[in-house]
Formats: C-alpha cells, structure tokens, sequence
C-alpha cells in the first residue's frame, strides 16, 4: 500500500525543490506525531529551513528554557515567507520580551523594543500588556501617558492577557491614587 511518510521521505526529499521537501516533511511531522520517525521529519524540514518547522523547534526549546538555541531558530523563522502575520507576530512577541526582561542574560531594549512594537501590530497580547505597563509607568523610552497606557492594557486584555485583566484593574486603583504604580505587573 501507499505509505505517504515513505513516500515523502523518500522521493519528495530527493526531487522536490527543498521549500517543497521541508513542508511535506513538516507535513507529515504534524500528522504523524506518534510516529517514531516524527521527530526525525522535523529535524529534516528545520535542517532545510522550513519556516513552520523552525517555529516548532524554536518553541519547544523556548519552553524548555534554552533561549539561546530558540532565539536562532525563531530569527532563521521570521525569514520564511510560510509564516503567517499572526505567527510572525508571536515571535517578535517572545524575542521581545526576552530581550526586556531585565533579569534576563539576553536583556538588550534596543533589540527588544522594535520587537516588541512589532508584536503589537500583529495583535501580541503580551506585548500591548508590556507596552500598556511602560505607558503607565515611563519606562523603557516610552513617554508617561495613562490614557494610552490604558488603550495598551485595554487591548491585551480583549487578546486574552490574564495579567492585563489585572492591571486593569491596578490602573483604575492608580489613578485613583489608591494604591502605587509600582504594583503593576509586567
């Protein structure tokens, strides 16, 4: 019978245009995750550049904590024009706020702001949240203005951002002068 992995292990690999062979092994990656060969699919569509593919291994290592690998996956990544807006956009996100979080090896603002505003525009969460906190607070080059500040949080708050509900709600305590600024979280 057809065996689709074998086949595009074995022909696709060998004669398709190499774009071409990284999705269809991406492809089968995907469908065939309990597969014991899955893992060896991926690992050939992210050694040919496949922009979902990279973006797999780079989030994998993200969550793993090895920035330092994920970081080169996710900027070999943004380069692929298979990459959706909304996936770009998730990586600027990440590398942005690695590279503003101060506690962070990798802190760089210069790298991480762009990022950062980058993310905004493709609809990051995490990133209107951070934008909205520095806002509010004057940080990071970002001029002091509540009422954008506001818009930010705003924002992440209707993308899903659960800390962004939060400081929402600190905001409205700010500004009441209820409670100190320096409670927001970021």
């Amino acid at each position: 019978g057809f065996d689709e992995r074998q086949k595009a292990f074995g022909e696709w690999a060998l004669w398709a245009e190499k774009e071409k062979a990284g999705q269809a092994l991406f492809e089968i990656c995907t469908r065939h995750s309990d597969d014991y060969q899955a893992q060896n699919y991926c690992q050939k569509a992210v050694q040919l550049g496949n922009g979902p593919a990279l973006l797999k291994m780079a989030n994998q290592l993200y969550n793993q904590k090895d920035y330092t690998q994920a970081a080169t996956l996710y900027a070999k990544a943004l380069s692929s024009p298979l990459l959706t807006d909304s996936e770009k956009g998730d990586i600027a996100q990440k590398m942005g706020l690695l590279y503003l979080n101060p506690d962070s090896r990798y802190y760089n603002p210069t790298k991480g702001m762009p990022l950062v505003e980058r993310a905004i525009n493709r609809r990051g969460s995490e990133a209107n949240n951070l934008m909205g906190v520095y806002a509010l607070l004057g940080m990071q080059g970002v001029q002091q203005n509540a009422e954008k500040s506001f818009e930010y949080l705003w924002r992440a708050a209707l993308l899903g951002c659960p800390a962004a509900e939060e400081n929402l709600g600190l905001w409205h305590l700010a500004r009441q002068k209820k409670i100190d600024t320096k409670t927001v979280r970021q």
